[in-house]
């Protein structure tokens, strides 16, 4: 997986986000709960909200959605691990 590099206090909290978005995608992918097409929707749409050059660090955790993007769509996103969650 591919890790941000923005040198941010909450880089580590970020690096989490991007990782847990894109093992739920990744799932929902997987489990046909979201096409292909859906979910380059969603993404496209989440990254219009992303202002160019906005140093807030809101915008930075909506930052998660180009590199989830980019595991999500190719299909790289691990599922989510069940046992893990106790299921």
């Amino acid at each position: 997986m591919q890790v941000l590099s923005y040198d941010h206090p909450h880089q580590q909290q970020i690096n989490a986000l991007v990782a847990l978005v894109g093992a739920l995608l990744g799932r929902l992918r997987a489990d046909g709960a979201l096409s292909q097409g859906e979910l380059s929707d969603l993404l496209r749409q989440a990254d219009a909200f992303l202002p160019e050059g906005s140093e807030s660090l809101g915008t930075r955790l909506l930052a998660v959605v180009r590199e989830t993007q980019a595991l999500a769509v190719a299909g790289i996103a691990a599922p989510l691990d069940r046992r893990r969650l106790g299921r």
